[in-house]
C-alpha cells in the first residue's frame, strides 16, 4: 500500500494506526476528521505527501505538514516538508523516523519541540534551532545518527532526558549559560563527542548523562560554577563529594567520597583507574560496560557498592582489601562473577 484515502465517514484516526507503513507515500485527510492520535503515522518513512481537505475545521496541510489550526502545532511532517513559518511548536513525534530527511528549517516563529520531535531522523546531518525555541522534548533528536552539528539557543533552560541519545556523529556541542538543568542520558552514546564544557549556571546534572560517550576525553566546568567542578577530567558534585562522570582519561581526586550511579558507563577506553581511600560508595552501574578495564582495587574504605556495579566489564580482574564481601554491598554487585581476589594488600 503506497497511498490512502481515508473516507469522509470517518472523524477519529487512532493512536499508532499506520504504525510502521513503510511503503505509505501519500495520506488525505477528509473534512470531517477531528481526532488524531499520538504515533498515527509513526514510521511512516517513505511519506511524501501530507494534504488534509480545505474545509477541515480542525487541522489544515502545508508544504506536506499537517498541522492543528488553533495551537498552531505541526503535528506530522515528512521528509517532503517545508515547515510554515507561522507554526509555533513542533508536536511530539512530529518527524519521528523520517529516514529520508536529510535537512529541514525551523522557522522563528516556532517555540518548542515537541516530545521524540525528530527522533530517529538518522539522514539528517545538521539543523539549526532559532532562539525563539525554549523548549526542547526528551528524545528530541534521538538516534539522530548522522547529525554532526547543532547549536543550543541560548534561550533554552533545560537539555532533557534522552534528548542527544546515539548522536554517534555529534562531534562537539556548545551548553549555553541560559542552561540550568542537563537531565539524565541526555548525552548517551555520543560517541564521537571528546570534549564536553560545562557552563556556571548549571545547577542540577542527572545520572548518566555521558553514558556511553566512548571518546569522551575532557570534562571541564566553569569555575565560577556553585554547585558542580572538574578535576581531572572528573565531574564533581561538590556538596557531596561525589563523581557524577568520568571518562577515559580521568584520575579520580583523593577527597572524592562516592562515585554516582553509571559514572563510567560505557568508558570502554577506560583501561585503568584508581579508587582512593577516601571513597566510602560506589554507586550502581559504576563502570557499566567498562571492557577494557583489566583490574581494580577497591580500598577497604568502600562501604556500599551498588547492583551491577562492574556489569559487562569482560576483562576485569577485581582486588578488594576487605577479606570477605562487607554487609552493604548489594547481592549483585558483580553480577557476571568476574574473577575476585579478595584480602589484597598493595
Amino acid at each position: 500500500m503506497t497511498s490512502i484515502d481515508i473516507p469522509s465517514s470517518v472523524t477519529s484516526i487512532g493512536e499508532s494506526a499506520f504504525y510502521n507503513c513503510s511503503n505509505l507515500t501519500s495520506i488525505e485527510i477528509s473534512s470531517r476528521v477531528t481526532s488524531i492520535g499520538k504515533k498515527a503515522f509513526y514510521g511512516c518513512s517513505s511519506m511524501t505527501s501530507i494534504i488534509v481537505d480545505t474545509n477541515n475545521e480542525k487541522y489544515s496541510s502545508q508544504d506536506n505538514c499537517l498541522i492543528e489550526k488553533v495551537t498552531n502545532t505541526l503535528l506530522l511532517g515528512c521528509k517532503n516538508s517545508v515547515i510554515p513559518n507561522y507554526v509555533e511548536s513542533i508536536g511530539d513525534y512530529a518527524f519521528m523516523g523520517c529516514n529520508g530527511l536529510t535537512s529541514i528549517e525551523i522557522p522563528s516563529s516556532v517555540t518548542s519541540l515537541g516530545e521524540y520531535a525528530f527522533g530517529g531522523c538518522n539522514s539528517l546531518a545538521s539543523i539549526e534551532i532559532p532562539s525563539s525555541v525554549t523548549s526542547i522534548g526528551v528524545y528530541a533528536f534521538g538516534d539522530c545518527s548522522s547529525l554532526e552539528s547543532i547549536e543550543i539557543p541560548n534561550s533554552v533552560t533545560c537539555i532533557s532526558t534522552y534528548t542527544f541519545v546515539n548522536c554517534s556523529s555529534l562531534a562537539s556541542i556548545e551548553i549555553p549559560d541560559s542552561v540550568t538543568s542537563i537531565n539524565s542520558f541526555a548525552f548517551m552514546g555520543c560517541s564521537g563527542l571528546t570534549k564536553m564544557d560545562i557552563p556556571s549556571s548549571v545547577t542540577n546534572i542527572d545520572t548518566c548523562v555521558f553514558a556511553n560517550c566512548s571518546n569522551l576525553t575532557s570534562i571541564v566546568v566553569d569555575t565560577n560554577n556553585e554547585k558542580y567542578s572538574s578535576q581531572d577530567n572528573c565531574l564533581i558534585e561538590k556538596a557531596t563529594n561525589t563523581v557524577i562522570s568520568g571518562c577515559k582519561t580521568s584520575v579520580i581526586p583523593n577527597y572524592v567520597e562516592c562515585i554516582s550511579i553509571g559514572a563510567f558507563w560505557g568508558c570502554i577506553n577506560l583501561e585503568s583507574i584508581e579508587i582512593p581511600s577516601s571513597v566510602t560508595s560506589i554507586g550502581p552501574f559504576a563502570f557499566h560496560s567498562c571492557s577494557s578495564l583489566e583490574n581494580i582495587v577497591i580500598p577497604n574504605s568502600v562501604t556500599s557498592i551498588g547492583g551491577y556495579a562492574f556489569y559487562k566489564c569482560s576483562s576485569l580482574t577485581i582486588y578488594c582489601e576487605a577479606t570477605s564481601q562487607p554487609e552493604g554491598w548489594d547481592s549483585s554487585w558483580n553480577w557476571d562473577d568476574l574473577p575476585v581476589v579478595w584480602g589484597y594488600k598493595k
